[in-house]
């Protein structure tokens, strides 16, 4: 849960307080675009990573079948050309408005890759899309913690 904490000294006039409240809180509804702008490479990082370590918990192996088509990085799931991993890990895949931060469409050379996230009848789910649960905490605390700070200094609170 995120809270903002603003102290009021009792110094400062109450109508002068109110004032710099209605400034921060005028600033606040313009919305979160830019930290949300900002999480985006935190978030290709973390889906970078899945490829990388092999899923998070840990993807099935490759079936006998599989390793012997494969022509290269047999052993990997996900990964013979590093298509799909240059594509879902882009920054660009993800759409943003003032309140919110969505994963996109994938391009159609990789289209194959929201197969992977549930799994077939013949495939297991290898969710290259899943971050950790830190993630939240990372990106509170490296861009939306400061971008909050930054805002309440404005404003004069």
């Amino acid at each position: 849960m995120a809270y903002v904490d603003i102290n009021w000294d009792n110094n400062t006039s109450p109508r002068l307080f109110a004032k710099k409240v209605g400034v921060y809180e005028k600033s606040m509804r313009a919305g979160f675009r830019v930290p949300l702008l900002a999480s985006r490479g935190i978030l290709a990082k973390e889906i970078r990573t899945n490829f990388d370590v092999g899923g998070r918990p840990k993807w099935a192996k490759l079936s006998p079948k599989t390793t012997a088509k494969k022509t290269r990085n047999k052993t990997r799931p996900l990964i013979h050309t590093g298509r799909l991993r240059t594509s879902a890990s882009a920054k660009e895949r993800w759409h943003v408005s003032n309140n919110e931060a969505v994963f996109g469409d994938l391009p159609v050379t990789v289209h194959y890759g929201w197969a992977h996230i549930e799994g077939t009848f013949n495939m297991p789910a290898r969710n290259w899309l899943n971050v950790p649960g830190d993630t939240v905490d990372v990106i509170g605390r490296e861009i939306f913690d400061p971008w909050l700070g930054a805002k309440r200094t404005a404003a004069g609170l």
